[in-house]
Protein backbone atom coordinates (compact mmCIF):
# COMPACT_ATOMS: atom_id res chain seq x y z
CA UNK A 1 0.00 0.00 0.00
CA UNK A 2 1.35 3.25 -1.05
CA UNK A 3 1.69 6.47 1.46
CA UNK A 4 1.48 10.07 0.48
CA UNK A 5 3.32 12.35 2.75
CA UNK A 6 2.80 15.88 2.34
CA UNK A 7 5.87 17.84 3.40
CA UNK A 8 7.04 21.75 3.62
CA UNK A 9 9.71 22.67 1.16
CA UNK A 10 12.59 24.99 2.76
CA UNK A 11 11.50 28.07 0.57
CA UNK A 12 7.81 27.50 2.07
CA UNK A 13 5.51 25.72 -0.52
CA UNK A 14 4.47 22.49 -0.04
CA UNK A 15 5.46 18.90 -1.78
CA UNK A 16 3.82 15.29 -1.53
CA UNK A 17 6.46 12.44 -1.05
CA UNK A 18 4.32 8.98 -2.25
CA UNK A 19 6.69 6.11 -0.40
CA UNK A 20 5.83 2.66 -2.00
CA UNK A 21 7.07 -0.60 0.45
CA UNK A 22 6.08 -4.20 -0.44
CA UNK A 23 7.18 -6.87 2.58
CA UNK A 24 6.66 -10.54 2.34
CA UNK A 25 6.97 -12.43 5.36
CA UNK A 26 7.23 -9.60 7.17
CA UNK A 27 10.48 -8.87 5.96
CA UNK A 28 11.03 -5.83 3.84
CA UNK A 29 11.99 -6.13 0.15
CA UNK A 30 11.09 -3.11 -2.09
CA UNK A 31 11.46 0.66 -0.99
CA UNK A 32 11.26 3.25 -3.13
CA UNK A 33 9.97 6.80 -2.90
CA UNK A 34 9.48 9.90 -5.06
CA UNK A 35 8.72 13.68 -4.05
CA UNK A 36 6.08 15.87 -6.26
CA UNK A 37 4.56 18.68 -6.43
CA UNK A 38 1.36 17.94 -6.31
CA UNK A 39 -0.38 15.14 -4.68
CA UNK A 40 -2.77 13.57 -7.14
CA UNK A 41 0.25 13.25 -9.86
CA UNK A 42 2.50 11.47 -6.46
CA UNK A 43 -0.51 8.92 -6.15
CA UNK A 44 -1.06 8.47 -9.87
CA UNK A 45 2.71 7.58 -9.41
CA UNK A 46 2.25 5.21 -6.56
CA UNK A 47 -0.38 3.69 -8.27
CA UNK A 48 1.27 2.68 -11.67
CA UNK A 49 4.77 1.35 -9.47
CA UNK A 50 2.28 -0.78 -7.28
CA UNK A 51 0.66 -2.33 -10.39
CA UNK A 52 3.98 -2.60 -12.04
CA UNK A 53 5.35 -4.55 -8.94
CA UNK A 54 2.72 -7.26 -8.92
CA UNK A 55 4.43 -8.67 -11.46
CA UNK A 56 6.85 -11.48 -9.51
CA UNK A 57 9.92 -10.77 -11.70
CA UNK A 58 9.50 -7.45 -11.98
CA UNK A 59 9.50 -7.59 -7.78
CA UNK A 60 12.27 -9.95 -8.28
CA UNK A 61 14.35 -7.52 -10.53
CA UNK A 62 13.20 -4.46 -9.08
CA UNK A 63 14.07 -5.37 -5.38
CA UNK A 64 17.38 -6.18 -5.71
CA UNK A 65 18.94 -4.56 -2.39
CA UNK A 66 15.33 -2.94 -1.85
CA UNK A 67 15.60 -1.17 1.49
CA UNK A 68 18.81 -0.39 1.54
CA UNK A 69 19.37 2.95 3.01
CA UNK A 70 22.52 5.45 2.28
CA UNK A 71 23.81 5.12 5.28
CA UNK A 72 23.50 0.69 4.76
CA UNK A 73 25.57 1.57 1.85
CA UNK A 74 28.38 3.87 3.62
CA UNK A 75 28.60 1.30 6.44
CA UNK A 76 29.46 -1.21 4.56
CA UNK A 77 31.71 0.26 2.00
CA UNK A 78 33.90 1.21 4.75
CA UNK A 79 33.34 -2.47 6.10
CA UNK A 80 34.42 -3.58 2.86
CA UNK A 81 36.94 -1.23 1.22
CA UNK A 82 39.27 0.13 4.08
CA UNK A 83 40.72 -3.53 5.02
CA UNK A 84 41.64 -3.87 1.44
CA UNK A 85 42.28 0.14 0.82
CA UNK A 86 42.74 2.00 3.54
CA UNK A 87 40.58 5.15 3.38
CA UNK A 88 42.40 8.52 4.77
CA UNK A 89 41.34 10.00 7.51
CA UNK A 90 39.45 12.97 5.93
CA UNK A 91 37.73 9.92 3.80
CA UNK A 92 36.38 7.87 6.68
CA UNK A 93 35.89 10.85 9.08
CA UNK A 94 33.25 12.60 6.35
CA UNK A 95 31.37 9.00 5.88
CA UNK A 96 31.06 8.24 9.52
CA UNK A 97 29.79 11.76 9.93
CA UNK A 98 27.13 11.69 6.89
CA UNK A 99 25.94 8.44 9.08
CA UNK A 100 24.49 10.97 11.02
CA UNK A 101 22.25 13.08 8.67
CA UNK A 102 19.07 12.85 7.28
CA UNK A 103 20.42 11.76 4.23
CA UNK A 104 22.14 8.62 5.20
CA UNK A 105 18.18 7.42 6.34
CA UNK A 106 16.88 7.72 2.22
CA UNK A 107 16.63 5.01 0.57
CA UNK A 108 19.55 4.20 -1.86
CA UNK A 109 17.57 3.36 -4.54
CA UNK A 110 15.24 6.70 -3.97
CA UNK A 111 18.11 9.09 -3.59
CA UNK A 112 17.07 11.61 -6.14
CA UNK A 113 18.83 15.11 -7.16
CA UNK A 114 16.54 16.77 -4.71
CA UNK A 115 17.53 14.88 -2.04
CA UNK A 116 21.57 15.69 -2.31
CA UNK A 117 20.43 19.78 -3.07
CA UNK A 118 18.38 19.35 0.73
CA UNK A 119 21.62 18.00 1.97
CA UNK A 120 23.77 20.43 0.97
CA UNK A 121 21.49 23.04 2.10
CA UNK A 122 21.63 21.91 5.16
CA UNK A 123 24.97 21.45 5.90
CA UNK A 124 25.30 24.89 4.42
CA UNK A 125 23.20 25.92 7.30
CA UNK A 126 25.35 24.34 9.76
CA UNK A 127 28.26 26.12 8.86
CA UNK A 128 29.79 24.15 6.27
CA UNK A 129 31.79 25.56 3.67
CA UNK A 130 31.14 25.04 0.11
CA UNK A 131 34.39 22.81 -0.20
CA UNK A 132 33.35 21.31 2.35
CA UNK A 133 30.20 20.20 0.91
CA UNK A 134 31.48 19.40 -2.26
CA UNK A 135 33.45 16.89 -0.45
CA UNK A 136 30.88 15.22 0.72
CA UNK A 137 29.37 14.46 -2.66
CA UNK A 138 32.48 13.41 -4.03
CA UNK A 139 32.90 10.61 -1.03
CA UNK A 140 29.66 9.33 -1.43
CA UNK A 141 30.08 8.33 -5.20
CA UNK A 142 31.93 5.74 -3.30
CA UNK A 143 29.53 3.53 -2.16
CA UNK A 144 26.57 4.81 -4.27
CA UNK A 145 29.09 3.46 -7.63
CA UNK A 146 29.79 0.79 -5.94
CA UNK A 147 26.19 -0.50 -5.32
CA UNK A 148 24.83 -1.97 -8.09
CA UNK A 149 28.09 -2.84 -9.41
CA UNK A 150 29.55 -4.72 -6.16
CA UNK A 151 26.55 -5.69 -4.60
CA UNK A 152 23.43 -6.08 -6.63
CA UNK A 153 22.02 -3.38 -5.24
CA UNK A 154 19.47 -0.83 -6.69
CA UNK A 155 21.58 2.75 -6.45
CA UNK A 156 23.89 5.00 -8.63
CA UNK A 157 25.79 8.18 -8.51
CA UNK A 158 23.30 9.69 -11.05
CA UNK A 159 21.54 12.05 -8.59
CA UNK A 160 25.18 13.40 -7.86
CA UNK A 161 25.97 14.17 -11.30
CA UNK A 162 22.13 16.06 -11.55
CA UNK A 163 22.16 18.02 -8.42
CA UNK A 164 25.59 19.94 -9.67
CA UNK A 165 24.67 22.17 -11.71
CA UNK A 166 22.32 24.10 -9.59
CA UNK A 167 24.81 23.32 -6.81
CA UNK A 168 26.96 25.33 -8.20
CA UNK A 169 24.67 27.87 -9.10
CA UNK A 170 23.26 28.71 -5.55
CA UNK A 171 27.42 28.23 -4.65
CA UNK A 172 26.24 25.10 -2.22
CA UNK A 173 29.37 23.82 -3.78
CA UNK A 174 32.93 24.43 -5.12
CA UNK A 175 36.47 23.66 -5.20
CA UNK A 176 38.83 24.90 -2.48
CA UNK A 177 41.59 27.81 -2.56
CA UNK A 178 44.77 26.14 -2.93
CA UNK A 179 46.73 27.32 -0.13
CA UNK A 180 50.08 29.01 -0.03
CA UNK A 181 50.55 29.97 4.20
CA UNK A 182 54.35 29.94 5.26
CA UNK A 183 55.13 30.02 8.43
CA UNK A 184 56.77 33.69 9.08
CA UNK A 185 59.80 33.31 11.14
CA UNK A 186 58.00 35.26 14.39
CA UNK A 187 55.57 32.30 14.14
CA UNK A 188 58.26 29.42 13.88
CA UNK A 189 60.30 31.57 16.95
CA UNK A 190 57.37 31.41 19.06
CA UNK A 191 56.89 27.92 18.58
CA UNK A 192 60.51 26.99 18.78
CA UNK A 193 60.11 28.56 22.33
CA UNK A 194 57.00 27.08 22.93
CA UNK A 195 58.18 23.36 22.81
CA UNK A 196 61.34 23.80 23.84
CA UNK A 197 59.58 24.69 27.07
CA UNK A 198 57.14 22.11 27.15
CA UNK A 199 59.30 19.05 25.69
CA UNK A 200 60.95 19.35 29.42
CA UNK A 201 57.53 17.51 30.53
CA UNK A 202 56.11 15.53 27.64
CA UNK A 203 57.34 12.62 26.45
CA UNK A 204 56.73 13.29 22.90
CA UNK A 205 59.57 15.91 21.05
CA UNK A 206 57.33 18.35 20.13
CA UNK A 207 60.43 20.31 18.51
CA UNK A 208 62.30 17.55 17.46
CA UNK A 209 59.36 16.28 15.38
CA UNK A 210 58.42 19.85 13.87
CA UNK A 211 62.15 20.67 12.44
CA UNK A 212 62.14 17.18 11.04
CA UNK A 213 59.13 17.59 8.89
CA UNK A 214 60.41 21.13 7.90
CA UNK A 215 64.00 19.22 6.53
CA UNK A 216 62.26 16.04 5.44
CA UNK A 217 59.03 17.41 3.73
CA UNK A 218 57.01 14.30 5.49
CA UNK A 219 53.42 14.24 6.68
CA UNK A 220 52.93 14.09 10.28
CA UNK A 221 51.62 10.46 10.05
CA UNK A 222 54.33 9.45 7.84
CA UNK A 223 56.92 10.66 10.63
CA UNK A 224 55.38 9.07 13.20
CA UNK A 225 55.34 5.44 10.31
CA UNK A 226 59.31 5.63 9.82
CA UNK A 227 61.26 2.57 11.00
CA UNK A 228 64.98 2.24 12.38
CA UNK A 229 65.52 -0.68 9.84
CA UNK A 230 64.79 1.51 6.71
CA UNK A 231 67.31 3.84 7.42
CA UNK A 232 70.49 3.31 5.10
CA UNK A 233 73.31 4.81 7.55
CA UNK A 234 76.01 4.57 4.74
CA UNK A 235 74.01 6.76 1.68
CA UNK A 236 71.62 8.46 4.78
CA UNK A 237 68.49 7.57 3.25
CA UNK A 238 64.94 6.70 4.66
CA UNK A 239 62.49 4.38 3.29
CA UNK A 240 58.94 4.85 3.43
CA UNK A 241 56.40 2.86 3.36
CA UNK A 242 53.42 2.87 1.97
CA UNK A 243 53.55 6.88 1.09
CA UNK A 244 50.17 8.57 0.08
CA UNK A 245 49.02 7.58 -3.17
CA UNK A 246 45.51 8.17 -4.68
CA UNK A 247 45.34 4.54 -6.73
CA UNK A 248 48.67 2.60 -5.04
CA UNK A 249 49.24 3.84 -1.62
CA UNK A 250 49.56 -0.17 -0.13
CA UNK A 251 53.15 -1.15 -1.40
CA UNK A 252 53.76 2.53 -2.46
CA UNK A 253 57.48 2.84 -0.62
CA UNK A 254 59.14 5.90 -1.56
CA UNK A 255 63.67 6.31 -0.46
CA UNK A 256 64.14 10.08 0.15
CA UNK A 257 67.47 11.23 1.16
CA UNK A 258 67.73 12.81 4.79
CA UNK A 259 69.69 16.33 4.22
CA UNK A 260 71.15 18.95 6.38
CA UNK A 261 69.57 18.48 10.03
CA UNK A 262 67.26 15.90 9.51
CA UNK A 263 69.88 12.81 9.57
CA UNK A 264 71.10 14.96 13.42
CA UNK A 265 67.59 15.17 14.62
CA UNK A 266 67.01 11.36 13.36
CA UNK A 267 70.32 10.32 15.06
CA UNK A 268 69.52 11.36 18.16
CA UNK A 269 65.97 9.79 19.01
CA UNK A 270 66.13 6.91 21.54
CA UNK A 271 65.64 3.75 20.04
CA UNK A 272 63.20 2.23 22.22
CA UNK A 273 60.68 1.07 19.26
CA UNK A 274 60.53 -0.23 15.78
CA UNK A 275 59.74 3.30 14.81
CA UNK A 276 62.03 6.10 15.23
CA UNK A 277 58.65 8.75 15.78
CA UNK A 278 56.84 6.30 18.20
CA UNK A 279 54.24 8.13 18.56
CA UNK A 280 50.39 8.16 17.81
CA UNK A 281 49.72 10.67 15.13
CA UNK A 282 46.63 11.82 16.73
CA UNK A 283 48.68 12.74 19.84
CA UNK A 284 50.67 14.42 17.91
CA UNK A 285 48.24 16.61 16.31
CA UNK A 286 46.45 17.55 19.45
CA UNK A 287 49.85 19.02 21.11
CA UNK A 288 51.11 20.87 18.01
CA UNK A 289 47.03 22.43 18.07
CA UNK A 290 47.07 23.45 21.72
CA UNK A 291 50.56 24.98 21.10
CA UNK A 292 49.08 27.43 18.57
CA UNK A 293 46.00 28.29 20.34
CA UNK A 294 48.37 29.02 23.40
CA UNK A 295 50.80 31.45 20.98
CA UNK A 296 47.58 33.10 18.76
CA UNK A 297 48.81 31.40 15.14
CA UNK A 298 45.87 31.51 13.28
CA UNK A 299 45.78 29.30 9.86
CA UNK A 300 48.79 27.33 10.45
CA UNK A 301 48.57 23.55 9.67
CA UNK A 302 51.34 20.99 10.30
CA UNK A 303 51.21 20.30 6.63
CA UNK A 304 51.87 23.65 5.91
CA UNK A 305 55.23 22.51 6.84
CA UNK A 306 55.88 20.69 4.14
CA UNK A 307 55.08 23.63 1.98
CA UNK A 308 57.79 25.14 3.62
CA UNK A 309 59.89 22.37 2.98
CA UNK A 310 59.84 22.45 -0.37
CA UNK A 311 59.79 26.06 -0.99
CA UNK A 312 63.17 26.28 1.16
CA UNK A 313 64.88 23.50 -1.14
CA UNK A 314 63.55 25.33 -4.85
CA UNK A 315 65.12 28.96 -3.24
CA UNK A 316 68.52 26.81 -1.90
CA UNK A 317 68.59 26.05 -6.06
CA UNK A 318 67.23 22.68 -6.04
CA UNK A 319 65.38 21.97 -9.58
CA UNK A 320 62.05 20.78 -9.47
CA UNK A 321 63.07 16.98 -10.10
CA UNK A 322 65.33 16.98 -7.19
CA UNK A 323 62.56 18.41 -4.88
CA UNK A 324 60.49 15.60 -5.73
CA UNK A 325 62.90 13.26 -4.59
CA UNK A 326 62.63 14.71 -1.12
CA UNK A 327 59.08 15.04 -1.11
CA UNK A 328 57.87 12.37 -3.20
CA UNK A 329 55.29 14.03 -6.02
CA UNK A 330 55.40 12.19 -8.94
CA UNK A 331 52.59 14.78 -10.49
CA UNK A 332 55.72 17.95 -10.54
CA UNK A 333 52.79 20.08 -11.67
CA UNK A 334 50.86 18.92 -8.72
CA UNK A 335 54.34 20.14 -6.71
CA UNK A 336 55.03 23.56 -8.08
CA UNK A 337 51.25 24.30 -7.88
CA UNK A 338 50.32 22.99 -3.92
CA UNK A 339 53.49 22.80 -2.48
CA UNK A 340 55.81 25.91 -3.45
CA UNK A 341 55.17 30.29 -2.72
CA UNK A 342 58.77 31.37 -3.48
CA UNK A 343 59.88 34.50 -1.18
CA UNK A 344 61.24 36.97 -4.29
CA UNK A 345 64.16 38.30 -2.15
CA UNK A 346 65.52 34.55 -2.02
CA UNK A 347 66.63 35.07 -5.80
CA UNK A 348 69.06 37.36 -4.95
CA UNK A 349 70.99 34.59 -3.04
CA UNK A 350 71.52 32.34 -5.90
CA UNK A 351 74.63 31.60 -6.47
CA UNK A 352 76.28 31.86 -10.26
CA UNK A 353 73.23 34.46 -11.30
CA UNK A 354 74.42 37.74 -12.46
CA UNK A 355 72.86 39.90 -14.89
CA UNK A 356 75.06 38.90 -17.85
CA UNK A 357 74.26 35.36 -17.15
CA UNK A 358 70.62 34.95 -16.46
CA UNK A 359 69.42 35.00 -19.91
CA UNK A 360 71.45 32.07 -20.53
CA UNK A 361 71.02 28.58 -20.25
CA UNK A 362 74.87 28.38 -19.32
CA UNK A 363 74.40 30.64 -16.28
CA UNK A 364 71.10 29.06 -15.17
CA UNK A 365 72.88 25.52 -15.31
CA UNK A 366 76.18 27.04 -13.63
CA UNK A 367 73.13 28.57 -10.62
CA UNK A 368 72.22 24.64 -10.48
CA UNK A 369 75.26 23.06 -10.38
CA UNK A 370 76.54 25.23 -7.24
CA UNK A 371 73.00 24.53 -5.73
CA UNK A 372 74.52 20.73 -4.52
CA UNK A 373 73.46 18.81 -1.99
CA UNK A 374 76.16 19.59 0.16
CA UNK A 375 75.63 23.08 0.28
CA UNK A 376 71.80 22.99 1.45
CA UNK A 377 72.78 23.79 5.25
CA UNK A 378 74.18 26.45 4.01
CA UNK A 379 71.41 27.86 1.55
CA UNK A 380 69.22 27.15 4.15
CA UNK A 381 71.02 28.63 7.34
CA UNK A 382 72.14 27.58 10.01
CA UNK A 383 68.54 25.45 10.83
CA UNK A 384 65.31 25.33 9.47
CA UNK A 385 64.24 28.66 10.77
CA UNK A 386 66.92 30.82 9.98
CA UNK A 387 65.69 31.26 6.56
CA UNK A 388 62.88 32.66 7.06
CA UNK A 389 61.66 36.56 6.13
CA UNK A 390 59.27 38.11 8.95
CA UNK A 391 56.16 39.35 7.48
CA UNK A 392 56.13 37.07 4.62
CA UNK A 393 53.38 34.75 4.57
CA UNK A 394 49.68 35.57 4.87
CA UNK A 395 47.20 33.60 6.22
CA UNK A 396 45.06 32.18 3.06
CA UNK A 397 42.06 29.92 3.16
CA UNK A 398 41.69 26.67 0.67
Amino acid sequence: MATIISQRRADGGMCYKALVRIKRDGRLVYSQARTFDKRAVASSWAKRLETELQDPATLERRGAGAGATVGDLIRRYIREVDPVKPLGRTHRFTLEMLEDWPIAATSAAALKASDVVEHCRARQAKGAGPATVLQDLVFLRGPLGMAKVAWNITASPKPLDEARPLLDKLQLVARSHRRDRRPTVGELGSLVKYFTEQDKRSVIPMLDIMEFAIWSAKRMGEICRLRWEDVDTKRRTCLLRDMKDPRHKIGNNFEFPLLGKAWDILQRQPRIDERIFPYDEKSVGARYTRAKRKLGIANLRFHDLRREAASRLFEAGYQIHEVAQVTGHKDLNGLWRTYTKLKPESLHRRPGITLETFPTARGRAHAAHRASAQDLPRELGAGPFDSATPGTSAPATR
